[in-house]
């Protein structure tokens, strides 16, 4: 057991480096130990959210209580709570370097980096589609709630989230099938359990199964068979110990009492004897004392070591986790990148760009704003033709308002080899001249004069600017 003042480890009830009082702690470490069995059982019933409960709470009785820590990560990698459940572990990893298995499971994570980047995609998606419910725009949400199952299957949030949005759309089967899922890999899953009572009411459903998932957990369950439990007999015995010793001491305490009548009554020795057998006796518990003070302090100095590698290698895991993250930020960019270029084959210019706007490079290899620019240069041209024809089309129509926000689209994605350009400005100053709005006019037929001084329309920008009236 640690003490939690200094980080001894001892087995007695009273610290000996710095003398604090171990029993509540003691108490805590045994509620955490029981809490652990408990959660273990559930999750060998597949009761998942059971399981994480319960050991959340062992967690809070004992945060060093590496077996309940690696056995969450394990629950909450089930329930497709991967980074969740790597936070544990590299937690866990902190508090015990040797023969830990949570060093297994980090390791695993990092070799199949893939895998959690399909992950990372999928809480991505599922956090969209919360934002497009509430909107209101469930059949969004719907479809990438799908494709964030379809790329993690076992993701018991956008599961449920899934279940939800069938039974909003009038497809009870199918919500029933999703449920079903969720119950597959969580057994007593509040939410599903709540969604098959309103499909199903006559007949709740609970499946209990043996393994947790293929995570592993099949591995820790092996391995912690033998795990702690509170045996009841153990208060008994501590009250027959204390009666034990009190009887002793009782007894100890009269033969003392008889030995010291018996040595003043006969066995007094000179009082000389007595003062250099008192000077003996204080320098040889001085000597024992310094000897204690050097060994405490020796443990001190090995535990601060220890302390000083710990946060070593801390720092250590979270460059790996700050690698980590910049690993999927490229990723994330490339997949982005490789996705509005598909947009682009496929004449989706405007949500090419959309997926791509505000895309950040930097940290970047050069490759990816050079692949960004190249998506631009190709699909901007084809907007600013395509939007100011529609917006040429709208001013002849005299439907100023949407000829307006056309060309300006137009303005938006020209350059300065543009051929329309100067022609978008000068139809939108037109526009707002129809509609009466002189400042705005003057001010587009002087960008057209300032901007584009040598263009077919700067003349008529100068004449316009003459003729409009003052105000």
């Amino acid at each position: 057991m640690r003490c939690p003042e200094c980080g001894f480890e001892t087995g007695f009830d009273v610290c000996p480096n710095c003398k604090t009082d171990l029993n509540v702690q003691k108490k805590a470490c045994l509620i955490s130990d029981r809490l652990y069995n408990a959660a273990l059982e559930r999750a060998q019933i597949n009761d998942l959210s059971g399981a994480a409960e319960m050991l959340e709470r062992a967690l809070e009785y004992s945060k060093h209580n590496i077996e309940a820590r690696n056995l969450l990560g394990l629950v909450y990698g089930s329930l497709g709570r991967h980074f969740d459940a790597l936070r544990q572990w590299v937690i866990s990893f902190n508090f015990k370097k040797t023969e830990n298995i949570a060093a297994d499971y980090i390791d695993s994570l990092k070799k199949n980096y893939r895998t959690l980047e399909k992950y990372n995609e999928a809480i991505k998606l599922y956090n969209k589609a919360l934002g497009d419910l509430k909107i209101k725009s469930d059949d969004i949400a719907l479809i990438k709630l799908r494709r964030a199952t379809d790329i993690h299957p076992g993701f018991v949030d956008a599961l449920n989230l899934l279940a939800l949005c069938y039974m909003s759309q009038g497809q009870p089967d199918k919500a029933l099938e999703t449920v079903n899922l969720v119950l597959d890999t969580d057994c007593r899953n509040f939410k599903a359990l709540k969604y098959l009572s309103e499909l199903q009411p006559a007949a709740h459903r609970v499946k209990h199964y043996d393994k947790i998932s293929s995570y592993g957990a099949e591995t820790l369950i092996a391995k912690d068979t033998q795990h702690k439990t509170f045996n009841p007999k153990y208060a008994r015995n501590l009250n027959a110990a204390f009666s034990f010793k009190f009887s002793h001491a009782v007894f100890f305490a009269v033969g003392a009492l008889l030995v010291c009548i018996i040595y003043s009554l006969y066995v007094v020795p000179p009082k000389q004897d007595v003062i250099d057998k008192n000077r003996t006796e204080i320098e040889r518990l001085t000597n024992e004392m310094s000897s204690n003070d050097a060994l405490r302090q020796a443990e001190i100095t090995a535990k601060q070591s220890e302390i000083d590698s710990l946060k070593a290698q801390i720092a250590d895991l979270n460059a790996d986790i700050v690698n980590l993250d910049a690993d999927l930020h490229r990723a994330d960019t490339m997949q982005r990148i490789n996705y509005a270029k598909g947009l682009v084959n496929e004449q989706k210019y405007e949500e090419a760009v959309s997926y791509i706007e505000g895309l950040s490079t930097e940290g970047l290899p050069e490759e990816y704003a050079a692949l960004i620019a190249e998506i631009k240069a190709t699909a901007y041209p084809k907007l600013e033709a395509a939007f100011y024809n529609m917006g040429i089309s709208e001013y002849n129509r005299k439907n100023y308002d949407e000829a307006i926000v056309l060309l300006e689209k137009s303005v938006l994605y020209s350059n300065e080899a543009s051929q329309t350009a100067d022609d978008s400005l000068y139809f939108i100053g037109r526009s707002y001249e129809n509609k009466s709005d002189i400042p705005s006019a003057r001010k587009y037929f002087e960008r057209v004069v300032n901007d584009y001084p040598a263009s077919n329309q700067a003349g008529n920008a100068k004449s316009k600017l003459q003729t409009l009236p003052s105000n």
